[in-house]
């Protein structure tokens, strides 16, 4: 899966999520990833309490940013929180 399909992905999960007051952990993000199939640059599963899933997080951040739509960027935002509830950034 390409890194702009994982980015996609998050998008969409974070536009259900946050709109409706939801967030997600990234330990919950990463295992919902990994369900969808979806795989590092290393081709393995995103790890549970790793650093990479706060990182595809910030780059989904900056991708949906440079791309203009801003809503997605601030629902991926607001959407994805580490295990003390605080933000991606």
């Amino acid at each position: 899966m390409s890194r702009s399909a994982v980015y996609q992905l998050l998008g969409q999960y974070a536009n259900v999520l946050w709109p409706n007051g939801r967030t997600n952990t990234f330990d919950d993000a990463a295992l919902w990833l990994n369900g969808q199939g979806a795989t590092t640059g290393a081709g393995t599963p995103y790890v549970i309490g790793g650093r990479g899933i706060a990182f595809v997080i910030d780059c989904a951040w900056h991708y949906f940013t440079n791309k203009g739509d801003h809503v997605t960027a601030l629902n991926i935002a607001k959407a994805y929180t580490d295990k003390y509830g605080n933000y991606a950034y």
